[in-house]
């Protein structure tokens, strides 16, 4: 097939936004009520206002869905996996006027991230997968365009991870700086170390700080080396400490940065390098 041309535009990396994807009326065959928007935190009110519609009309046939969103740090272009009824779950870039297919993904997805270098890491039902080097890949008007080749690593089991996440460098083992992978379920803290060889290193962390009741953090934001958690079912807006964070302790500390109202079937996803827009409580 023929690749866009132009290419998915670039997203605006200015403003720090809170940014999340949201698919109402979601339903499998796709409801025709159904809509996909990205809107953002206000962090002023902790609602979430609008951004834009990514209209199901698109695609061909009309997607069901989108998860996983994250933004690639090298490009700025806003990625996201999608699903097709009874066509399968794909990469895609997305602008403000279009979708462009990327590569095809194992399952549904929802929880994706990029690090710094361009790979890009999702996490479903059937495990942690990884694509390197996205920003070279070509994107296609259609999802039939896309060669019947897999570019994804993995997908590797793991024990348990929430609905959503974020990638920080660190030196948490003592062995040099390593790519992490954080995510919140419930009152803790699953942390990853992936690999492109085989399976992940996996540690689950007491969350000190967060909310006594049982719940899922469909939205995560990375803000450089500041990371951010909002449970689904609202109330608080969540920072990780990671100044003070050691991956042996068995804990985490965590402090409220804000207000977020409860929303459903939701990604979180930022620009990596922008500062944080949020204030955290002492």
């Amino acid at each position: 097939g023929t690749p866009w041309e132009p290419d998915i535009q670039s997203g605006n990396c200015d403003g720090g936004k809170a940014l999340q994807a949201t698919t109402t009326h979601l339903s499998s065959p796709t409801n025709p009520a159904s809509k996909s928007y990205f809107q953002y935190l206000d962090k002023a009110t902790g609602t979430y206002q609008p951004y834009y519609e990514v209209k199901k009309n698109w695609t061909d046939p009309p997607f069901n869905s989108i998860n996983s969103c994250a933004i690639n740090p090298l490009d700025n272009v806003i990625h996201c996996t999608m699903e097709i009824d009874n066509k399968g779950s794909f990469l895609v870039r997305i602008d403000k006027t279009k979708v462009g297919f990327v590569a095809k993904v194992p399952g549904w997805m929802y929880a994706g991230i990029f690090d710094s270098e361009g790979t890009y890491y999702m996490y479903g039902n059937v495990g942690l997968s990884m694509i390197t080097k996205v920003s070279d890949m070509p994107a296609y008007s259609s999802y039939s365009q896309l060669d019947n080749i897999q570019v994804y690593k993995g997908p590797f089991a793991l024990t348990a991870f929430g609905a959503d996440m974020v990638v920080l460098r660190a030196d948490w083992e003592g062995s040099g700086t390593k790519t992490y992978l954080l995510s919140v379920e419930g009152r803790f803290l699953y942390v990853i170390r992936p690999s492109l060889d085989g399976p992940p290193a996996q540690w689950k962390l007491r969350g000190d700080g967060l909310p006594t009741m049982t719940q899922t953090w469909g939205s995560a934001w990375n803000f450089k080396t500041r990371v951010y958690f909002a449970p689904d079912n609202g109330g608080n807006l969540y920072e990780l400490m990671t100044d003070s964070f050691e991956l042996e302790s068995g804990a985490a500390q965590f402090k409220t940065a804000g207000k977020s109202q409860a929303t459903s079937w939701n990604d979180g996803f930022s620009c990596l390098c922008h500062i944080s827009p949020f204030t955290t409580a002492d």
